[in-house]
């Protein structure tokens, strides 16, 4: 019987081997969006994502044979993981905050995600949303943000703390942060190799890949893009292993 011992890590970030000249930046069907977990002032809502702001930027905004996409929808392709409540309201992005949903706190404080627009015929600078993230409908050159704030009624709202600079969200990488990693791995034993197994993983830099790393023998396997599952084989029966999951992000 082969033995399966499972250790879990954190997610490694690649680093391109050569860095290739960017392209020259401009407003094309792309719209940028930001999120910013908050600051050390906000409350705590379960372990904060790192880094605590980030961005990415989305095209296209209207895909051929498909509706023209939401602000919902901008957060769901940038790979950020989301929780609703019944009625639809954004509860937490990425795992942040663990639980609840905007409740009233003692003296009247609400905890909530803040959502903001910025469309550049209508100025510069950030706007609070007077409208839905799945009724918006982002224009060309368009950026959405949100923010995790601690806030009651007649305070100024924080806005978020990256500005909507469409050189910098569209054309300048985010920081380099570990997304969250996988929840747990599983293995199951063969005669002579191992099935390895995990969740995918989530985070404000989606996941690129995942190597298996075997001990001992120190082998790497690296499955195929968007597989959560590896066979490792060439394993010797009656002898204890550890399989070691490390997820790959590119910035």
């Amino acid at each position: 019987m082969l033995t399966a011992i499972l250790v879990l890590l954190g997610l490694v970030p690649t680093l391109p081997a050569n860095a290739a000249t960017a392209p020259a930046c401009s407003v094309g069907d792309r719209a940028g969006l930001v999120v910013d977990f908050g600051t050390v002032d906000d409350p705590i809502g379960g372990p904060r994502p790192a880094p605590s702001v980030t961005w990415s930027c989305v095209s296209p905004l209207r895909p051929a044979g498909s509706p023209a996409v939401s602000g919902l929808d901008l957060l769901a392709r940038t790979g950020h993981a989301l929780r609703f409540d019944g009625s639809g309201l954004v509860c937490s992005i990425d795992g942040y905050p663990a639980q609840g949903c905007a409740e009233t706190q003692p003296g009247g404080l609400i905890r909530y995600w803040s959502y903001w627009l910025h469309e550049p015929s209508k100025g510069p600078g950030w706007v609070y949303a007077g409208i839905g993230p799945s009724g918006r409908r982002p224009t060309d050159g368009a950026m959405d943000g949100w923010r995790y704030v601690e806030t009651k009624q007649g305070d100024v709202t924080p806005q978020p703390r990256q500005a909507p600079d469409w050189p910098v969200v569209c054309c300048t990488p985010p920081p380099v942060g570990l997304p969250q990693p996988p929840a747990r791995v599983d293995a199951r034993a063969g005669l002579a190799s191992a099935t390895v197994s995990w969740p995918a993983s989530t985070g404000p830099n989606p996941v690129t890949g995942y190597i298996v790393e075997t001990s001992p023998g120190g082998t790497r396997t690296r499955p195929a893009a968007g597989a959560t599952s590896a066979t490792i084989g060439d394993l010797t029966p009656g002898r204890p292993y550890t399989f070691t999951v490390r997820a790959l992000n590119g910035a």
